[in-house]
């Protein structure tokens, strides 16, 4: 064979393999040109895009710490391979829930699912705390919107909650913005050890606050975890 043949046709081979492994950078759309296998993330999205309209997933806003488990498992029942120690939970609140532990909302976000019961208006909402699942740098909350949009971390702190400015103008109605809120980062693996009746009880907001260390929320979606 003619060598000058040869080179062309390798650069050719080395060029797809690159492509094959070659992602976009929020890891939402990265398919194998060699298999055209979604990635993992392609397919939890799917699979969280058919859950957010599954009653059995998705109750009602007041639920998202059980709701994020059962998302969990629908994640695992498409993907056996993947682990719970792959994904975090972010437990989301205000001082006035983990210092004070007034039963006052201290969470108030923008965009958030239209609820019969917690948020009939779907304009801005409050709670005492929310819980979101985290995969890598991928956000999948239940509560975000009125269709399943995961989104990067960053993007979802900015788009779903009060900055400053909004609870400023707020005449005393919002107290906290973002840069006021914190997260528990609890492991996979802890998380889905907790009994899901034992989501609904006090013990285990206490054991939250008492076992994980708070970190600014903005600090932690705004950087690279």
């Amino acid at each position: 064979m003619n060598p000058l043949k040869i080179k062309p046709f390798i650069a050719l081979n080395l060029f797809l393999l690159s492509l094959a492994f070659t992602s976009h950078a929020s890891g939402s759309t990265c398919y194998s040109l060699l298999t055209n296998k979604p990635s993992t993330v392609e397919v939890l999205d799917e699979v969280f895009r058919t859950e957010y309209y599954n009653d059995k997933t998705y109750v009602d806003c007041g639920h998202c710490h059980s709701g994020v488990a059962t998302l969990l498992r629908a994640f695992q029942r498409r993907l056996p391979e993947i682990k719970s120690e792959d994904f975090k939970f972010l437990y989301i609140s205000s001082p006035l829930w983990t210092e004070e532990h007034s039963r006052k909302n201290g969470v108030y976000v923008n965009k958030p699912r239209m609820s019969f019961k917690k948020n009939p208006n779907g304009t801005i909402a409050g709670w005492k705390f929310h819980v979101v699942l985290q995969y890598k740098n991928r956000i999948y909350d239940m509560d975000y919107l009125n269709t399943p949009t995961p989104m990067d971390q960053k993007s979802y702190l900015n788009d779903f909650f009060l900055d400053q400015e909004t609870v400023d103008n707020s005449n005393g109605r919002y107290q906290y913005s973002k840069d006021q809120l914190s997260v528990f980062v609890i492991p996979g693996e802890h998380y889905m050890s907790i009994p899901l009746m034992e989501l609904y009880t006090l013990d285990f907001h206490i054991n939250i606050v008492n076992d994980f260390e708070p970190i600014p929320l903005a600090t932690y979606l705004g950087g690279l975890n």
